[in-house]
């Protein structure tokens, strides 16, 4: 039996999940105490996988990477915005 008895995925668009996974890419590559954290992707949709040996892990691991997805996303969005008014 797997040590990880928990798991939650976040699930993105293709764009969003390569732009993430490049982003977060350390984050991931970094060992989590009583976590695991992986990416799933197909054609269309990107996921993080994160397992967990319990609850409290999983739900530390998931305010974390949550955040950081946000964060990411945020000045991504921001700054695409911000180069299309220079741009006009």
């Amino acid at each position: 039996m797997s040590a990880y008895r928990h798991t939650a995925e976040l699930c993105f668009p293709r764009a969003e999940a390569e732009y993430l996974r490049d982003v977060l890419g350390p984050e991931v590559e970094r060992e989590v105490p009583k976590c695991h954290v992986t990416w799933r992707s197909d054609e269309t949709t990107g996921a993080l996988i994160i397992e967990a040996e319990d609850l409290s892990a999983l739900r530390a691991a998931l305010n974390s990477y949550i955040r950081w997805t946000h964060l990411a996303l945020s000045v991504r969005n921001k700054a695409s915005g911000h180069f299309k008014k220079h741009d006009q």
